[in-house]
């Protein structure tokens, strides 16, 4: 995870297609796995909690992604496992402000 879907100049973990040996240049709200599982060190689950904040907390939530292409996975809309693994990641890495603020949201 840390090889492969890290970027450094997003801050962000993205999805790793293998077939093409390169990352998507979707972000989507996957990405927090790293912190749910304990891999992402802590500088970056702090890049990927500010990300949280700034681009993907609205005010229903966190969105799956910030694109707006209509389809049933991107913005408005969510999914309830992803958010989880999101607030329990965030928690894992003392962020609990945030993960108590997405929870209520």
């Amino acid at each position: 995870m840390l090889k492969y879907c890290w970027n450094e100049k997003t801050g962000w973990f993205l999805d790793y297609n293998w077939k093409l040996q390169q990352t998507s240049p979707v972000e989507t709200l996957a990405g927090t796995f790293p912190l749910e599982f304990e891999v992402a060190t802590k500088k970056q689950a702090e890049s990927v909690a500010q990300k949280l904040k700034s681009t993907f907390l609205k005010t229903g939530g966190l969105v799956t992604t910030v694109n707006r292409s209509g389809q049933q996975w991107d913005l408005p809309n969510a999914w309830t496992p992803l958010e989880y693994i999101a607030i329990d990641g965030l928690e894992k890495y003392q962020q609990k402000n945030l993960a108590r603020e997405i929870a209520e949201r």
